[in-house]
């Protein structure tokens, strides 16, 4: 048979399959006894016997009779099935309209008698709708019946004898689909090698004449191109030498545009600003670039479809900038524009006979567990026959491996060895595809509706468009339907129709074309029309680009496909279009649709028509790359609706979105892509039992909104958030919210916001019984004193991994047995305790404690009590009051206790009277801990930890490096708010911490000492701000550990010498805030790419040894008023962004030869009343110019010498008031929290026409 004719049957062969009567079963529960009398023989007869009837047609000269047959058979299913979809819909109408009736009239008190008369008219008008549809279900069925019956004709004429034919339907092998394979590349590792050789050659990249050079790799379709190209880009030397990499997909013909879009998200990890200018893409990008020394781009799949112009303007921002950027294409072809005229060719070869061999052999058999040694040997020969015969495409080898292995079955594999079908990689990937079973092959099938490129983050995005088709069916009400999709989506991986590229999902371009030709009557995509274009009517998944060239005829080629299903809409217009309008011819024309996704760029489309209520099939509902701010209460009409994907600008929903009982998942995004956790409220959420995400739930005392609600989603997957539960009534409503009965719920967040006027906590918590499979538990705000019983047991807590505790003011210590009974423990969080002490067993056998201190302990001389520190200072009255200084020191207790009666304020005066008064409490704290021997619990964690937090409670030395000392997995500690601590554990302690790469320490007021800090093997990041009492870097035990790679020191005790040694590793600085330091040392700081020093008003010298790597990328100096600039210039050669504060400063900068890189230049926290800047060629360089939090009033004139300038931003500077002319080559202005700006620059105010002609203005 022809390949084109195995196509063509291949894609229908799906129709004679138990689909068919997998519908016909649902319609006769619809239609009663009596209906579907004398329909029975379609179910019992006439379907079991298709399959047969078809392999015997495949073997006679009939098949072309056959494929028109199966042709009319599925045009006749389809119709059925929508039928049967309307006939649905007015049963669920009649549901919601019942429940709602039900509901107000448990909650009316007024007179009901005329109301129900109406609602009693109303459903009788919706039973005979009913039986209208009914009987229209039961034409179609008979109609699908009588083309099903035309089976016999085939069976006559192929003289297939009766027999039994009920297993017939279940011949097609079932495949395990569990898991992904570890993908592997073998036979090349000598061109790999070659490859990165070439990129890592910085002689090589220095003669290139475009900033770039370009490695070429061509080959067959299937050859291991992309394979090749992702062993290169995942290697770990390459990892570590290109600092940018990024991968694009260049299957699919695409605008230059929007291809520079895509790099700039790549290149930034954010979503690109609606910017339509070609210019002003290519400048983001060149700027994006610019912050990378290395850069590493991939063009996968190239096929030149684009003219040498336009390569030159995406490949523009990549010769224009500087250092080292290579770029590596993959391709089928061999001839290249210009712009990427490769420096190394790569004509990838075949794989070696033993390496293609071992290549199959891995895919076939690795892993394959099989207790019969005989059967195993007999499976490798053939494999090694079957590897032997189809051709020596990498690709082939895959696919064709992992489905024998996933059926090990001698007489599969000796009847794959004797098929005709694997001479080529096209015939291997049809062959693989009617290998699939039904409900696969039509899985696959959708796909052909997306352009090539396309990925999927996930695979659950591709499977809600399965389950919102029924492209497959689950019998088990106990599995759940989105996990058998994902067992298909991973099978597709496994068989190589996915390939994972930096995280992502792309579908094979050989597939691709192959979904395309297989389902070519079902599916089209539109793109860039230039006329119109006859479009079969049989059309069922429409992927179509409208923009402003195609517009009206593209809409005139599609309007008469009124059998629609799946609508996907890509909106790029460049300029206003009625995009409302458009919506609304479309939700006129196509009745049928199931899936609607809108897509469009920046605030194309805001609202959205209210007639989308009329798209009665819709099952999926896709508006989040779009602004719209509110949904139609229309919405809550759409009661087949199963998935709703929104933007983060919707702010509320309609009130009976509660009525698409179907409803399986609400999912916002924000803006830059990041999915929101908390969705707006919606009454009676209880009613949406299908519900598999929640994210937020707000207990109310108003009726809809209470705990109940949560009982009957026994869906809920993934993270679940209760907020409020000081609003829970009684311990019955916790019990019916039956959290132990969501098995699938894997992160809990209990939060209580205030006490509980009942004081229910424990019952609460008690009855709020999680299941037993939880991962993630945090527990906020509660007031117990006790912990629940399945705390104690710990049978619920085997699984956790993380555990967290917020403000839980009553418990006096951790869960019982807690190193014990959490087996896979990674991650603690115990914050705001102030019940907690613990105290080392050997410093309660002192007779007086170590933790005494001086009343002048304070080093700096802090005025104020700001940010976090008023969070300690607030915590410090709970403290007190439980450590009995309400008794023993009532008066210094209640000055504390005024002061905190401003703790709205923003800041705290710490005065005198206030510092003795807190110095003589935490002195009785300090007595009362260690006397009364009231912290005599035992600090035990698990040994699996790697995250530790602990904060606001109190914890001694000696019990900090009793914890510490059995925790040798910990990667990361944080100490927050302790003022019982006043060391960190002795070097013996810390130099067993082999894995802590993180150390943050803030506000512990009461620390003195770094303890062993130096002897941390491996640190990397350390964090240390407002600890009052600390001198870092003064003492010879106080040396920082030489692997740090950051350290940021902020309103702490600095010694000069504390920087003045090797650090090779260390990239960022941070010194701010550090009163009394006159002087910094800088050794050798080899690898230093940011320092900031910021706020320290006694600094006035810098020096350093810089002689070879003294540019750095950015350089902070803000509010040092006594800096000598001169020492500044004698330490750095300059850097590219530069952050400063004093325009005097500033000027004396830019005049020096050293400082003529800078591209951005940012001027902060600046009190000048206004600034000017000198004239001097270094301007030029400045690309970017910021002004943000300054008191400036009046902008230099001379703006206009920044005649390179090209983005300019004002930042909450609320009194700039003169705005002078800027320079013509400005392209984008933003201007944020500038109240008079914002007034001046409206179409109407003074400053408008000095910004008219920017093309990108944004003023908030």
């Amino acid at each position: 048979m022809a390949l084109g004719e195995a196509v063509g049957l291949a894609a229908l062969r799906w129709v004679a399959s138990p689909v068919i009567k997998d519908v016909v079963s649902k319609s006769f529960s619809y239609l009663g006894t009596d209906m579907a009398k004398g329909l029975e023989d379609l179910e019992t007869t006439l379907l079991p016997q298709f399959q047969l009837t078809i392999q015997a047609a495949l073997r006679s000269p009939h098949k072309d009779e056959l494929a028109k047959w199966l042709a009319r058979l599925k045009i006749a299913y389809y119709d059925a099935e929508d039928i049967l979809h309307e006939l649905e819909y007015k049963h669920l109408k009649c549901r919601a309209k019942a429940d709602r009736k039900k509901r107000w009239v448990r909650i009316s008190s007024h007179p009901i008698i005329k109301p129900l008369a109406n609602v009693t008219r109303k459903v009788s008008q919706q039973v005979s709708l009913l039986s209208c549809k009914k009987k229209m279900l039961w034409n179609q069925l008979k109609k699908l019946k009588e083309i099903a019956a035309e089976a016999n004709t085939f069976r006559d004429l192929l003289s297939i004898q009766s027999g039994n034919e009920n297993g017939v339907l279940s011949h097609k092998r079932t495949f395990e689909t569990s898991a992904h394979i570890n993908h592997k590349v073998f036979g090349r590792n000598k061109v790999r090698d070659e490859i990165i050789k070439f990129l890592l050659d910085e002689q090589e990249a220095s003669s290139s004449t475009k900033s770039y050079s370009v490695v070429a790799i061509t080959g067959v379709g299937g050859a291991g191109k992309t394979t090749l190209a992702q062993y290169v880009y995942n290697d770990e030397v390459v990892k570590k030498s290109f600092k940018l990499r990024m991968w694009l997909c260049m299957s699919e013909n695409k605008d230059v545009k929007e291809r520079l879009r895509e790099i700039i998200e790549c290149s930034t990890e954010n979503k690109c600003p609606n910017l339509l200018n070609l210019n002003l893409l290519q400048n983001k990008l060149k700027d994006s670039l610019a912050k990378f020394k290395t850069i590493l781009l991939v063009l996968d799949d190239v096929r030149y479809d684009q003219t040498e112009k336009q390569w030159d303007d995406l490949l523009a921002p990549f010769a224009l900038i500087g250092g080292r950027c290579k770029i590596v294409v993959t391709s089928r072809n061999t001839l290249f524009p210009n712009t990427l005229e490769p420096g190394k060719l790569i004509e990838l070869p075949d794989l070696e006979p033993e390496d293609f061999k071992s290549l199959f052999r891995y895919y076939a058999m690795d892993g394959l567990k099989l207790s019969d040694p005989q059967l195993k040997n007999d499976l490798c020969t053939i494999g090694d026959q079957i590897a032997a015969k189809i051709s020596k495409s990498p690709l082939a080898a895959k696919t064709v491996g992992n489905l024998l292995k996933r059926s090990p079955e001698k007489s599969f594999w000796q009847e794959t060895r004797e098929s005709d079908n694997l001479r080529s990689t096209r015939e291997v990937l049809l062959w693989s595809y009617e290998q699939f079973d039904v409900q696969l092959q039509r899985c696959f099938l959708f796909c052909g509706v997306f352009p090539k490129g396309v990925y999927f983050t996930a695979g659950n995005e591709l499977v809600r468009y399965w389950v919102a088709l029924d492209l497959f069916q689950c019998t088990d009400d106990n599995i759940n339907i989105d996990g058998i999709g994902l067992e298909y989506f991973n099978m597709l991986v496994a068989c190589c129709v996915f390939q994972i590229v930096d995280g992502k999902y792309y579908m094979h371009d050989l597939f691709i074309d192959l979904a395309k030709k297989l389902s070519a009557g079902d599916c089209l995509r539109v793109t860039n029309l230039e006329r119109e274009i006859p479009i079969p009517l049989t059309i069922r998944y429409a992927y179509v680009e409208l923009n402003n060239e195609n517009l009206e005829k593209t809409l005139s080629s599609i309007c008469d496909l009124r059998n629609l299903r799946v609508l996907i809409l890509d909106l790029q217009f460049d300029t206003l279009v009625n995009v409302k309008k458009v919506l609304r011819m479309i939700f006129k024309k196509f009745k049928k649709l199931r899936v609607l996704e809108v897509r469009s760029m920046g605030h194309l489309v805001q609202e959205l028509p209210s007639t989308v209520g009329d798209l009665r099939n819709l099952r999926y509902l896709e508006f989040w790359k779009t602004s719209i701010h509110e949904l139609p209460d229309s919405v809550s009409q759409l009661y087949h609706l199963q998935y709703l994907l929104l933007p983060a600008s919707i702010k509320a929903l309609p009130p009976m979105l509660s009525d698409l009982i179907k409803l399986r998942s609400i999912v916002m995004y924000e803006s830059d892509y990041n999915l929101v956790h908390t969705l707006p409220p919606v009454p009676y959420l209880g009613k949406l039992t299908s519900l598999q995400s929640l994210g937020e739930f707000h207990v109310s005392k108003e009726d809809g909104y209470n705990l109940r609600q949560l009982g009957s989603l026994r869906e809920i997957a993934g993270s679940l958030r209760i907020v409020n539960l000081n609003n829970v009534r009684q311990k019955d409503e916790a019990i019916d919210a039956r959290l132990f009965d969501k098995p699938k719920l894997k992160r809990l967040e209990l939060v209580w916001n205030e006490s509980s006027e009942n004081g229910l906590d424990l019952e609460v918590i008690e009855a709020l019984q999680p299941t037993a499979d939880l991962e993630y538990l945090s527990i906020e705000g509660y007031r117990g004193s006790e912990y629940p019983s399945w705390f104690k047991e710990g049978l619920f807590l085997k699984n956790v991994k993380t555990l967290k505790f917020y403000n839980c003011s009553k418990l006096t210590d951790l869960p019982p047995n807690l190193n014990k009974s959490c087996h896979h423990l990674t991650d603690l969080t115990v914050n705001e305790f102030p019940c907690l002490i613990f105290v080392s067993e050997n410093e309660l056998q002192l007779d007086e404690h170590q933790n005494t201190l001086e009343e002048d302990f304070w080093l700096v001389d802090g005025k104020y009590l700001r940010g976090q520190n008023l969070n300690v200072f607030d915590h410090e009255i709970e403290s007190f009051k439980q450590t009995g200084s309400s008794q023993s020191c009532p008066e210094q207790l209640k000055i504390i206790e005024c002061a905190a009666e401003d703790l709205e304020d923003i800041e705290v005066e710490l005065t005198e009277d206030l510092r003795r008064a807190w110095w003589n409490c935490h002195q009785h704290r300090m007595n009362f801990i260690f006397r009364s021997k009231i912290g005599a619990n035992k600090f035990l964690l698990p040994p699996t930890l790697r995250v530790l937090a602990i904060s606001l409670c109190c914890i001694s030395d000696g019990a900090l490096s009793d914890c510490l000392t059995g925790t040798a997995a910990l990667e990361e500690l944080y100490l927050e708010g302790i003022n019982t601590l006043t060391s960190l554990p002795s070097a013996e302690v810390l130099e067993s911490l082999q894995n802590l790469r993180f150390l943050e320490i803030g506000h512990c007021w009461c620390l003195r000492s770094l303890g062993g800090l130096h002897a941390l093997p491996n640190l990397e990041k350390f964090n240390v701000k407002e600890c009052w009492s600390l001198q870092t870097g003064v003492n010879d035990d106080a040396e920082l550990p030489q692997t740090l790679q950051s350290i940021s020191i902020i309103g702490c005790v600095v010694s000069q010498a504390i920087l003045d040694s090797d650090f090779p590793c260390l990239q960022h600085v941070a010194i701010m805030s550090c009163a009394g330091l006159t002087s910094l040392s800088f050794g050798s700081l080899t690898s230093l790419k940011r320092l900031q020093l910021v706020n320290c008003p006694d600094l006035s010298l810098i020096h350093g040894n810089f002689t070879q790597h003294s540019f750095i990328d950015s350089l902070s100096l803000q509010l040092l008023p006594d800096i000598i600039v001169e020492s500044v210039l004698a330490t750095w050669q300059g850097c590219r962004d530069l952050h400063i504060s004093s325009s005097v400063m500033l000027n004396k900068l830019l005049l020096s030869e050293k400082f003529d890189t800078i591209q951005n230049l940012h001027i902060e926290l600046c009190l000048e009343d206004a600034i000017s800047f000198e004239k001097s060629d270094h301007l030029l360089s400045i690309k970017t110019l910021f002004f943000v939090n300054c008191g400036i009033e009046n902008l230099p004139p001379t703006l206009s010498d920044f005649s390179n300038l090209e983005f300019i931003y004002f930042i909450n500077c609320p009194i700039i008031s003169c705005f002078p002319e800027l320079p013509n080559s400005v392209q984008g202005i933003s201007i944020e929290g500038c109240p008079v700006l914002k007034e001046r620059c409206q179409p109407n105010g003074p400053d408008w026409q000095k910004i008219q002609h920017i093309q990108c203005r944004y003023i908030k």
